[in-house]
């Protein structure tokens, strides 16, 4: 997903935008919207799965088919290092902000 900041989009919290990096499912979400899909899913009874991807993560899921499969499954994966941030500007698939889940 490419997010443009010029217009402004609703969020449907069920179902995150996914977009992808290097074949890898990504949510270009911003901090707020991070925060406000953790606090529904905490709440609600239906199984929920957050991933932060980082450098390390995306060789580790290149490495691991278990651990791919795992974030090709995931309610959700955001951006958790600068390294995919940047990565994501120069593939043309800007996301709003790296986020660090404890600045969060």
């Amino acid at each position: 997903m490419i997010r443009n900041n010029d217009s402004p989009r609703s969020l449907d919290l069920e179902n995150p935008e996914q977009g992808e990096f290097l074949g890898i499912p990504l949510w270009a979400c911003d901090k707020t919207e991070l925060v406000d899909w953790v606090i529904e899913h905490a709440q609600g009874v239906k199984p929920s799965t957050a991933y932060a991807i980082n450098a390390s993560s995306v060789n580790i899921a290149y490495k691991n088919a278990e651990y791919w499969d795992a974030l090709q499954s995931a309610s959700v994966v955001y951006c958790d290092g600068i390294s995919v941030y940047w990565g994501a500007k120069l593939l043309k698939r800007p996301i709003p902000e790296k986020l660090t889940t404890t600045d969060c």
